[in-house]
């Protein structure tokens, strides 16, 4: 089986996970190092090989939960079993929880976050972005961050996010740890940045997707392999294309379908409610049943959704194409 097939099974699986409140084990699949493993052969029907999906997990997790391995690995199993998994020839048909063996006793040091280090750094039901820049730039990476916010993602930028109390060195860690996706600002003294090396190497390693933005330098090394993006003359324009090529990823897309979801949910302008609600439309297909439901309840909840103009309007679309009831959830008669 190939990366991409292998990937693609692990993303579903978190995100089936999450969207069932099984907070433990997306975490987990998020985090591991995934590869398959042949266990047997069989002759019928022209061949069939099957294999066991290994998931490497550090050895901190490891130590957390090696009591519960054997539950986790057939919660995980039954899952996938209705995913019918079958590549033509190839199946999977186990899942294996595995050690990944450390080579320093550096990388044993490195912190592992916790749900309260999660909920500290990252808004809760967002797609998570690591920024990756030069600080000399800081106020530019901190505009993109405002601009992507409406748009799902919850943009982590160095020095602005850190509380002055917290040991800065651990935070960018633990960021790093559980982003789902890393932008890279490359300027022209990126490279002269051991920090952003550093960074981007973390982001290729885990792994997660990297996308290179060209501000004044071209991405290289690894990097470089990656789709770019040549900065746009405002942080909205910039964040509406590093959005359209994320959306591209299928790791990444559930994360900014539940994002744009949670974002339209706290709009705080009608501006930001169009905003939200623009690339909701382009993602009407991939809304699942609580997700619309949540979205019709956002135009009682909250007035700039439901004063918006247009908004209501593409709600009700997107309900009536997922066959979501349309309840009197819009009722110009209620008092304010």
């Amino acid at each position: 089986m190939t990366e991409d097939e292998i990937l693609r099974i692990k993303t579903t699986l978190s995100v089936i996970f999450r969207e069932q409140g099984d907070q433990e084990i997306s975490q987990l699949l998020d985090e591991a190092r995934a590869d398959a493993e042949q266990t047997g052969h069989d002759n019928w029907d022209g061949g069939i090989d099957f294999f066991a999906l290994r998931l490497w997990i550090s050895p901190q997790r490891f130590a957390a939960m090696e009591d519960r391995l054997e539950p986790l690995e057939k919660r995980i199993e039954s899952k996938f079993a209705r995913l019918n998994v079958d590549n033509g020839s190839e199946r999977l048909t186990d899942v294996r929880i595995v050690v990944d063996h450390v080579s320093t006793p550096t990388a044993v040091r490195l912190p592992f976050p916790t749900p309260t280090d999660e909920a500290r750094i990252w808004e809760a039901g967002k797609l998570r972005l690591f920024i990756s820049h030069v600080s000399r730039i800081k106020p530019s990476a901190g505009r993109l961050k405002a601009a992507l916010g409406p748009l799902g993602v919850d943009a982590f930028v160095a020095h602005e996010d850190i509380e002055p109390t917290l040991e800065w060195a651990r935070e960018i860690e633990l960021a790093l740890r559980s982003m789902h996706a890393l932008c890279a600002l490359v300027t022209e003294d990126f490279h002269h940045s051991l920090w952003c090396d550093q960074e981007v190497g973390f982001a290729l390693g885990r792994p997660v997707p990297v996308v290179p933005i060209r501000v004044g330098a071209d991405p290289y090394g690894l990097m470089g392999k990656s789709q770019a993006i040549t900065a746009a003359d405002n942080a909205e324009a910039l964040a509406d294309r590093t959005f359209l090529v994320l959306m591209k990823l299928e790791s990444c897309r559930a994360y900014l379908t539940d994002g744009l979801v949670t974002a339209l949910e706290s709009a705080y302008t009608y501006a930001n409610a169009k905003v939200t609600m623009k690339r909701l439309t382009e993602l009407t297909k991939y809304l699942s049943e609580p997700q619309v439901k949540r979205l019709l309840a956002a135009m009682t909840s909250n007035s700039q959704v439901n004063e918006a103009t247009g908004v209501p309007e593409q709600i009700e679309a997107i309900a009536r194409f997922a066959k979501v009831p349309v309840t009197d959830a819009l009722d110009d008669d209620i008092p304010f």
